[in-house]
Formats: structure tokens, C-alpha cells, sequence
């Protein structure tokens, strides 16, 4: 996610300063490529924890609202990202702290994956 994280920073600077001439579109389809990569870690995270679950789950949606506002779809569908990534964000914040606390003994909740054996 890093990488597209700078790619998508490179794409905004690069039509900022006029380098690049790049639509609300394409930047729709750069974030639906990401939008299946996202499926995919989310299958594979149903079978982690009930934390990392809700994480994956909350990052798929806010990526297909995100795709819906930048592919022609309403503007409030921009706010609606937002508003369910900044719970995506408290949520990954939850399931670092457990993994860096169970470095030291303590173990937070995540429950067990909504596919675990």
C-alpha cells in the first residue's frame, strides 16, 4: 500500500504542476486496481482475526465509494470514503498496538477470523 500511496501523490503532483494531464477518471481506474488488490488481501484476512477482518472490510468499501465519486458517481460518495476510512484508520491503529503490545506479553482482543477453522 505504500507504493500506492506515492504512486497516487505522484499522479496529484504530477497534474499540479502540469506535468501530467490526468482526469477524475483515470485516477477512478488507478483506484480500482487497488480496489481488487484490497478484495483479495480481504480474503485472506477472514481467516486472521475479526480485527484485521474489519479492517480489510472497511478498506474494500471505502476503495469501491472512493471509485463510485472519482468514476462519475455523486460527490457525497467522496464524504462517505472518508468518513469510513478514518474508521478504517482507528481500526488498523487497533490491530498495530496488539501486534506491538504482544511483543511485550500483553494481548489486546481481535477475535478469531470470520473464517478460521
Amino acid at each position: 500500500y505504500g507504493a500506492f500511496w506515492m504512486a497516487l501523490a505522484g499522479i496529484y503532483l504530477g497534474m499540479h504542476f502540469g506535468i501530467m494531464n490526468i482526469t477524475t477518471a483515470d485516477v477512478g481506474w488507478f483506484l480500482v486496481a487497488f480496489t481488487i488488490v484490497t478484495f483479495i488481501y480481504m480474503m485472506g484476512s477472514f481467516r486472521v482475526s475479526w480485527a484485521l477482518s474489519f479492517v480489510f472490510l472497511t478498506l474494500f468499501l471505502g476503495f469501491i465509494f472512493l471509485d463510485i465519486s472519482h468514476l462519475g458517481g455523486p460527490a457525497v460518495f467522496t464524504k462517505v470514503a472518508a468518513v469510513d476510512l478514518i474508521l478504517c484508520g482507528l481500526a488498523a491503529l487497533y490491530v498495530m498496538a496488539e501486534i506491538v503490545l504482544s511483543q511485550f506479553g500483553w494481548k489486546l482482543p481481535v477475535g478469531k477470523g470470520w473464517l478460521a477453522e
